[in-house]
């Protein structure tokens, strides 16, 4: 009977011990498991708060290039208003020896160089004068800002007076173009000279017919880019999404 007590009580104390542990290793389950399901709301929140912010950068980016396109439309409305200025300016329909070409982002005026100058000089002949400074008031009044490139042609004929060359015929007689224009009333803050020698042609300068085309001034109207800053800004700046 003694040692019946005696196995039963060891039965109770090892049932007790068993209790105390499950219960143990329960409290330690519920604790990961509230600590897991703190994990998954964290991660929900951060998961929601990503696909906000791709949406968020998907309606400025959508916003952006409708703000771009607008800025494009209107800027090719106001260049369409100065090429008709232009045209209207110098006569309908232009006179011989000067040609208008409507680009996408810019407007390109060539002068043939009969028109501004004797052959191989520099100095702009009556007519030329003439011209320019109709060509000067035609876009002063315009309501969009333009830079003015004045770039000088010639042919591959070799011109060489007391060392002045090509480069030289080129860039001079863009130079004298830029003067009378800045005389005429334009901004000289708007205005570029460049000479290109004969390394640009029109035309092969393989007879005199296309020699004479390349002996050319042409001046590049380019609206200023400022008024797109900031619809690239905000395409540069959420690009990585």
């Amino acid at each position: 009977m003694k040692n019946l007590n005696t196995i039963i009580l060891y039965a109770g104390i090892l049932l007790i011990i068993s209790s105390c542990v499950s219960n143990k290793k329960y409290q330690e389950l519920i604790v990961q498991r509230d600590a897991a399901t703190d994990e998954v709301a964290k991660l929900k929140v951060a998961s929601d708060f990503r696909d906000y912010k791709i949406s968020d950068v998907q309606y400025n980016k959508a916003m952006a290039m409708d703000s771009l396109n607008n800025l494009l439309k209107e800027e090719n409305q106001r260049l369409d208003l100065v090429e008709n200025d232009i045209k209207n300016a110098l006569g309908i329909p232009l006179p011989k020896g000067i040609s208008i070409i409507r680009n996408s982002d810019n407007i390109e005026v060539n002068f043939d160089e009969q028109i501004l100058f004797p052959i191989g000089k520099t100095e702009l002949n009556p007519i030329g004068t003439n011209v320019l400074t109709k060509f000067a008031k035609a876009f002063q009044n315009a309501e969009i800002q333009l830079d003015l490139m004045v770039v000088g042609h010639t042919d591959d004929q070799t011109y060489q007076v007391e060392n002045f060359d090509n480069w030289d015929l080129s860039s001079q007689r863009s130079l004298n173009v830029v003067r009378l224009l800045q005389q005429s009333g334009v901004n000289p803050k708007q205005l570029i000279a460049a000479g290109r020698s004969q390394y640009d042609p029109a035309k092969p300068n393989t007879n005199a017919t296309n020699r004479e085309s390349n002996r050319r001034v042409e001046i590049i109207l380019q609206p200023l880019v400022s008024p797109l800053d900031n619809s690239l800004e905000v395409l540069s700046r959420n690009k990585s999404y």
